[in-house]
């Protein structure tokens, strides 16, 4: 069937109109050609804004559909009350999510005390928001030493004060049972509906780590099941986490490397090498400037990073790497510099989020063609701490728009759940560099602005090229796949209009899986 959508704004095009036939753009240009032609139904836009669906190309989906289900302490601003909040949640293991010292009254971290206070008798976990740190109580602690003997770094731990970091949080989660395969797929379509309802119609997804001691099958099996159901509805980009060799190893032995079942595709190897800006886990150069005895935590090194891609390479798969101190990414980018990719077949590999890369860095970075997955929105949180976290180094941080003039394919993302999956908050932070959660302070870098249509398209078009798929997602083009949104409340010319920005409807392969005036707003 033959659907002509007519009197669009499309911005930064002269076209107003275009046919969707069979899931995919038919053409595109001028109403008064577009229906010179047989249509089988005309759609009045009226003037209506249309962009295409966003594609956030790092993620977590499954992840989100799980802390969607758990304690959110982003919505109280003092420790009392989300003590008080947290005493209210009825379940044996009291999981908190999203804690960012700035964003409450006390400008401090959590502490084992204040957990305690929220139960004596129950475990209570609470994640700070980059998903790094966690703190515990002593019930969880206990429970958890019970269970096994603590095997992580003793730099990443602090039983009195109940801190844990990187790969220490697994010894804690350890008393948290995984999910089965039915609970993953509700996860999952929760995760997506939310996606859905803010015009994401494709993203790059960690998924295989998110439960620790999960076999990968699980949750691969159930992103095949969603598919052989026709209950997913996003362009999915597994980025393969898998930190256990002998895990890889079984993976790539599996005829799973590089699959597709229909749009869940299996993509590159993924690897959290360093830790987080705010929980000064990113492995840098130098010490911290507001703590100067640690450089951070460098959860692989050298060797091991370089024996993992290795293993990748045996099946020509991608990699996309978790780097954010700047040590972490000069390690990668010096891997990347030894290995022996050719012209004719280069592979697309990329540091994910790499915002402490430095000029040079990211000089070096294009001339070894590693593209960067980057979070604008990071900003909205990091801006109070980037400067204390770093000194004088904080000058060369978050080259968002030198990346994206510079090196092959840089990307828009939000790393949700770690930050919200609103596309256009995303924008907002890419191109006037402020933070929404602190207004009141300057913007950061404000030369790294990137201009609206340069953002989008790094939201958009770019992300396609990881899929290699960039002949066919991320434009409103002849012979794209149909994925596009209707928004209203933007003004291109007004970038404070992104913050009231919302979607009415999302289409995927061009059918509406989302409505804002629906009852469910969801299939």
């Amino acid at each position: 069937m033959k659907k002509a959508y007519i009197n669009a704004v499309i911005p930064y095009t002269s076209h107003d109109a275009f046919v969707v036939e069979e899931g995919m753009f038919k053409s595109v240009g001028r109403k008064s050609r577009i229906l010179n032609v047989d249509i089988d139904e005309i759609i009045d836009l009226k003037h209506q804004t249309v962009l295409p669906g966003f594609n956030d190309s790092h993620m977590h989906l499954l992840g989100l559909g799980w802390q969607m289900s758990l304690l959110d302490t982003t919505l109280y601003h003092t420790i009392d009350e989300i003590i008080k909040a947290a005493q209210k949640f009825e379940e044996p293991i009291i999981i908190g999510r999203g804690f960012h010292e700035e964003n409450v009254k006390e400008k401090r971290p959590l502490n084992k005390t204040e957990l305690n206070a929220i139960s004596s008798d129950k475990p209570v976990i609470i994640y700070r928001a980059c998903g790094h740190v966690v703190f515990a109580n002593d019930v969880a602690i206990e429970r958890a030493n019970q269970q096994n003997s603590i095997t992580a770094s003793e730099d990443s731990y602090h039983m009195e004060t109940g801190v844990f970091k990187e790969d220490a949080i697994k010894h804690i989660l350890s008393i948290v049972a995984n999910p089965d395969q039915t609970q993953i797929k509700h996860y999952m379509l929760n995760a997506q509906a939310h996606l859905l309802k803010h015009g994401i119609t494709a993203i790059g997804s960690d998924d295989f780590h998110i439960f620790k001691g999960l076999p990968f099958e699980v949750v691969n099996d159930a992103y095949k099941d969603l598919v052989k159901d026709n209950k997913l509805h996003l362009n999915v980009l597994q980025q393969v986490n898998l930190p256990n060799i002998d895990d890889l190893t079984r993976f790539l032995a599996s005829s799973e490397a590089k699959a597709r079942y229909g749009t869940y595709h299996l993509g590159p190897l993924k690897i959290l090498a360093d830790g987080s800006l705010g929980g000064r886990s990113a492995y840098m150069k130098t010490p911290y400037h507001d703590d100067p005895s640690t450089k951070g935590i460098e959860i692989f090194d050298h060797d091991a990073l370089l024996k993992r891609i290795q293993l990748a390479r045996t099946k020509q798969m991608d990699f996309a790497i978790h780097a954010i101190g700047d040590q972490t990414i000069e390690t990668l980018i010096n891997i990347k510099e030894t290995l022996n990719d050719t012209d004719t077949n280069p592979y697309r590999d990329s540091i994910i989020h790499a915002q402490l890369a430095d000029y040079a860095q990211i000089k070096r970075m294009k001339e070894a063609k590693l593209g960067a997955q980057t979070q604008p929105i990071f900003l909205n949180s990091d801006i109070p701490i980037i400067q204390e976290r770093l000194g004088e180094r904080a000058l060369e941080t978050y080259l968002f728009k030198t990346m994206i003039n510079t090196l092959p394919h840089t990307t828009i993302s939000t790393d949700a759940p770690i930050e919200h999956v609103n596309p256009f908050e995303n924008l907002y932070t890419a191109i006037t560099r402020k933070s929404i959660k602190h207004p009141d302070l300057d913007p950061f870098l404000p030369k790294e602005a990137l201009p609206l249509n340069r953002a989008l398209k790094a939201y958009t078009a770019t992300p396609a090229q990881y899929f290699y798929l960039e002949n066919a997602l991320g434009k409103i083009k002849s012979g794209y796949q149909a994925d596009f949104i209707i928004v209203e409340g933007l003004n291109i010319n007004e970038p404070d209009s992104l913050l009231n920005t919302t979607v009415k409807q999302t289409y995927h392969q061009g059918l509406c899986v989302y409505s804002k005036e629906a009852d469910n707003g969801t299939l």
